[in-house]
């Protein structure tokens, strides 16, 4: 009898628990004054990946709270937006009800008219929502580039590029500035392409490889390096700290002696992140001269001087005849993008996640199927990018520009045409055609923070100059 009435005593006091446990959600989750969105929003449905795709537009209420205005704006050279197939996404407190259901595929060209309970049951509300779809006039960005404009394309023959070794380049002040082994320089306007009388004094004897500019538009050159186990070569970079009408200086000068590959091997392709005046890192490529290589050295500057020893590290891919590995951070090794300029093509970012490679198939990308010409990093409107030239075996150029803000982007595939979309951000075919399967590209982004001029080099092909803005719109 005892434990009969323990244990009914038991049972009562967890009922009477539960009951008052109901009670204090109830007068928390019931209410009658939330009969409203706490947020809501609309997206073009792609019917292909039965998801919302690109641009999401969110609703205002009016001061009434009686309606719902979605604005849907576009500019001049866009096609107004349907007021058709949109997908509908609503936030509601907990316990309110909405009828008729935001699910499936919305035609919003008439008021849509919803009527919201609130929580207690009793409360409703009626609420209308109307697009408002119109056209806007450009305005500027807040992040990365909108409209470009061709600049020019002129092929090699217009620009007198005729030798292999002219194979590098780079923008400075006005000027784009092109390699020219142990000749001179060659100067061409940067904004027409038209031969400069611009003489620029190159130092005696420095058969150049690599011109390459720092964030403070510093030109600098490099020469390329011969070099083995047991044989070392010298590598000499030069910069014109004062200008490019006076006499460059000594930057830095280091012998390969104690680099350990597996063979014959060439210091090739330079490229900067930083200022040489402060910090920055400088990577050069290293190929196999026929083997594939998987090293590249890199130079730590540090208040404006190369600091400690040289850094052989290993890249996420092998370079054989020709390669570039182009740093992402002034002040550490990763992130860094290597690749694999020869056939068959290869490119991936090593960062401190580990590495990414980037799908180069034709067939699954904009990437063409015989070899990448060149690339460059660089930071534009608070977005960050690397350009990137590509040939196919019939010899056509053309030039990619990915968003890499998004590193988990990197392996992305035409598989998920979205997600590419959203890495790979411009794709355009040029007119030149590619004779010697090698280039380089080049960006310099303007004083003013408005425009980035992007240029793609093919050996013995031509120049082809881009002006990224960042003005609204294709």
């Amino acid at each position: 009898m005892v434990m009969k009435r323990y244990r009914f005593l038991f049972y009562a006091s967890m009922l009477l628990f539960l009951f008052l446990q109901a009670c204090k959600e109830q007068d928390v989750k019931f209410s009658g004054s939330n009969a409203k969105f706490q947020a809501i929003q609309i997206q073009k449905f792609d019917y292909e990946n039965s998801r919302g795709l690109g641009t999401v537009y969110k609703g205002e209420y009016n001061e009434a709270g009686d309606t719902v205005y979605f604005h849907v704006t576009y500019f001049p050279d866009e096609t107004a937006p349907s007021a058709t197939d949109w997908q509908i996404q609503g936030s509601l407190a907990q316990g309110v009800l909405v009828r008729p259901a935001l699910g499936g595929v919305k035609d919003l060209s008439q008021p849509l008219n919803l009527e919201i309970t609130a929580s207690d049951g009793v409360a409703k509300s009626n609420v209308v929502l109307k697009l408002l779809v119109y056209q806007i006039e450009y305005g500027d960005l807040d992040y990365g580039f909108g409209r470009y404009n061709k600049l020019f394309e002129k092929n090699a023959a217009a620009l007198g590029l005729t030798a292999d070794n002219q194979r590098n380049f780079a923008v400075v002040d006005d000027y784009l500035v092109v390699g020219n082994g142990a000749s001179d320089l060659l100067v061409f306007n940067k904004r027409t392409g038209e031969k400069s009388t611009t003489k620029i004094q190159k130092p005696a004897g420095l058969n150049v490889w690599s011109v390459f500019t720092d964030e403070d538009g510093i030109l600098h050159a490099s020469n390329g390096v011969n070099f083995s186990g047991t044989s070392s070569g010298t590598l000499t970079i030069y910069r014109w700290k004062n200008g490019i009408n006076a006499a460059p200086e000594l930057f830095h000068q280091m012998s390969t002696a104690g680099f350990a590959v597996s063979g014959a091997s060439y210091i090739s392709n330079a490229a900067i992140k930083g200022s040489s005046s402060k910090d920055a890192q400088i990577m050069f490529d290293i190929d196999g001269r026929g083997r594939g290589e998987n090293k590249a050295l890199r130079l730590a500057v540090v208040a404006g001087k190369v600091e400690g020893a040289p850094d052989l590290f290993t890249k996420p891919v092998n370079s054989v005849w020709n390669g570039k590995v182009v740093p992402m951070s002034s002040t550490s090794r990763a992130p860094f993008v290597g690749a694999m300029l020869g056939f068959p093509p290869s490119m991936g970012v090593q960062s401190n996640s580990g590495v990414s490679m980037f799908t180069v198939n034709a067939a699954n990308s904009n990437f063409l199927n015989m070899l990448i010409g060149g690339l460059h990093y660089f930071e534009f409107n608070h977005a960050k990018y690397l350009a990137v030239s590509t040939v196919n075996w019939g010899s056509d150029y053309r030039l990619l520009i990915f968003n890499m803000d998004d590193l988990s982007l990197v392996a992305s595939s035409k598989e998920n045409a979205s997600e590419y979309e959203s890495f790979n951000v411009f794709s355009e075919d040029l007119l030149m055609k590619n004779v010697a399967s090698a280039g380089d590209v080049t960006v310099q982004v303007q004083p003013d923070g408005k425009t980035a001029l992007v240029y793609v080099l093919g050996v013995q092909s031509g120049i082809a100059a881009y002006e990224l803005t960042i003005v609204g719109g294709k």
